[in-house]
């Protein structure tokens, strides 16, 4: 759902590379995007609704679309019964986060957020050394990304970098450390 930035070279790029996953389709109602689609992968169909998509068979949908149509997108594809992955943030706060979650809990579906950051390399190398408890017993744990970015994102797309990079910091420090207990600032 989506062949912007994220749909074109995140979603589409992994999942067409996936052993014994099928890129079935993508969802856009933009001419340009459904030629960029043919493009880039000629014999993917492109379709204008999820309705349709979903009604082709597929057992899981990626939405990746500017955060203020993923709400409605992600309740649709749980209404339709299939599982959903969403681009970060998959919500705008915490109620509606909820929302979400006791949507597809009540449907049965999976509902789960795309976090890619957790199979980068340096990542990886860091988490097999807390696993094996090569560092000792860890009592501060500090984490940024450094990156010039002139363009803002607005509290329409949720907010800035905080919800644009931010969030996988925050996702890679509870994967290796579990829920928080303190933060200071």
């Amino acid at each position: 759902m989506g062949y912007g930035k994220g749909g074109r070279y995140f979603h589409a790029t992994l999942i067409s590379s996936v052993p014994g996953a099928t890129f079935a389709g993508v969802v856009t109602r933009s001419p340009e995007r459904k030629q960029d689609v043919a493009n880039d992968y000629p014999g993917v169909a492109t379709f204008d609704t999820l309705a349709e998509l979903v009604a082709a068979g597929v057992d899981v949908v990626v939405i990746s679309t500017p955060l203020a149509s993923r709400r409605a997108l992600i309740l649709e594809a749980i209404e339709l019964g299939v599982a959903v992955v969403s681009d970060k943030p998959f919500a705008n706060d915490a109620a509606q986060a909820r929302e979400l979650v006791e949507a597809a809990e009540r449907r049965g579906v999976l509902l789960s957020v795309y976090q890619n950051r957790r199979w980068d390399s340096d990542f990886l190398t860091v988490r097999k050394l807390i696993d094996n408890d090569a560092l000792g017993e860890i009592s501060r744990f500090e984490s940024s990304i450094e990156r010039y970015s002139p363009r803002s994102v607005g509290k329409a797309s949720g907010g800035g970098m905080l919800r644009d990079l931010g969030s996988h910091l925050v996702d890679q420090a509870l994967v290796l450390f579990g829920p928080v207990e303190r933060v200071y600032g």
